[in-house]
């Protein structure tokens, strides 16, 4: 899941580096916030999980769509001068996401397999059908029984929803590319149309969706991010503009998120707070979220947000074996966050990052070309 340092480079130009470091930082505040709101919702829902501001992490994810599609237009538009290859675009992004996302996975089947070595079986089922599809990104397409081989990565199997529709977005984005708000427009009215759709014909406000089609939701927000970066070659806006729609769109999405008023508003306020960073990040207008620190911390949000289910359940059941009940506060929950923060350090070093390479130089050499990087 994920964004934004965004590159583009290939084999007939010299690589040039265009950075958002505030989208970076804004990446790791969202992967923190849901690793902070999933302690109270896996081990005091009725409690600490009912908590506003923490459960406000819920609909991060939704941002985090957004935020996927702004960048990934950035790296990807037509207004480039390499014309776009679908095939290289998918590697580029399963070289991205897949080399973690099996870590996880592998992480919660062992879990499971040490328990069953000790007599000790999960109190949810695992069922092996769910992983078979939870390997192929499916869990959020509707075909699975659970959600439980490491929950938070439906929302990984819902991007996949959007890349496969990214040429069709493209597409639109070149056919409205001179008419940047009406495009915005067109992302809304989006949302709001699969939002009556997914009442219509699953029963199921759009902003729940998860296994049953959340890949649609993760797709039409992406959609929406694709459009916010449209409109944002239209937003010319100097620096009292720019930070003028990033409180706003802050207060919409914010707004939006604790009334649950759905998913068109979110994905509203989520474009001008984008677009508004953005903005000033061109203008080189210090955000706090461009902070070396926060840029080195947005490296590792992908990390923070795979892992903090499984690092979560390990712990808690390794404080069991110690005769030590996990009491879910404001203190234990934050000091879960930073210790998966830590984590994620290593394995985005070790693991993350050389597979990425790896893959990556791989499709390369037998392309002959240099795939384009977004970083998300």
């Amino acid at each position: 899941m994920e964004a934004a340092i965004a590159s583009a480079s290939t084999s007939r130009a010299a690589p040039r580096r265009i950075v958002f470091g505030s989208l970076n930082g804004l990446r790791f505040i969202l992967a923190i916030w849901i690793a902070w709101f999933h302690v109270g919702h896996m081990f005091d829902d009725a409690g600490m999980g009912s908590i506003a501001l923490l459960r406000m992490g819920a609909a991060r994810v939704d941002i985090f769509f957004v935020l996927s599609g702004f960048v990934l237009t950035h790296v990807y538009w037509n207004r480039s001068k390499v014309s776009f290859s679908y095939v290289d675009f998918l590697v580029a992004r399963l070289a991205r996401i897949y080399p973690l996302y099996l870590f996880a996975l592998a992480l919660v089947a062992c879990y499971i397999f040490a328990g069953s070595l000790v007599g000790k079986s999960p109190e949810n089922p695992y069922p092996l059908s769910d992983l078979i599809a939870s390997l192929f990104f499916l869990q959020s397409f509707g075909v699975t029984e659970t959600n439980a081989w490491n929950f938070p990565a439906w929302a990984v199997s819902a991007e996949i929803g959007g890349y496969l529709l990214f040429p069709v977005f493209l597409a639109i984005a070149n056919l409205l590319k001179r008419m940047p708000w009406v495009m915005l427009a067109v992302g809304i009215f989006s949302i709001i149309a699969a939002e009556l759709f997914s009442r219509h014909y699953f029963n199921l406000p759009l902003n729940t969706a998860v296994t049953d089609w959340g890949a649609l939701r993760g797709a039409i927000m992406i959609f929406c991010g694709v459009c916010a970066r449209v409109a944002y070659s239209g937003f010319t806006r100097g620096r009292e503009g720019a930070i003028i729609a990033t409180m706003f769109g802050i207060l919409i999405a914010g707004a939006s998120a604790i009334n649950e008023w759905g998913l068109p508003l979110i994905g509203l306020g989520a474009s001008f707070m984008i677009m508004g960073l953005a903005r000033l990040d061109h203008m080189h207008e210090p955000t706090g979220l461009s902070h070396p620190v926060m840029q080195r911390l947005g490296d590792y949000s992908y990390a923070v947000f795979l892992l903090h289910a499984p690092i979560y359940t390990l712990t808690v059941e390794i404080l069991s074996m110690a005769g030590i009940t996990f009491h879910p506060t404001l203190l234990t929950s934050f000091l879960m966050v930073v210790m998966v923060t830590i984590i994620a350090v290593p394995v985005t070093n070790v693991v993350e990052k050389p597979a990425r390479k790896y893959i990556r130089r791989g499709w390369e050499n037998l392309r002959h070309q240099q795939l384009r990087h977004a970083g998300l």
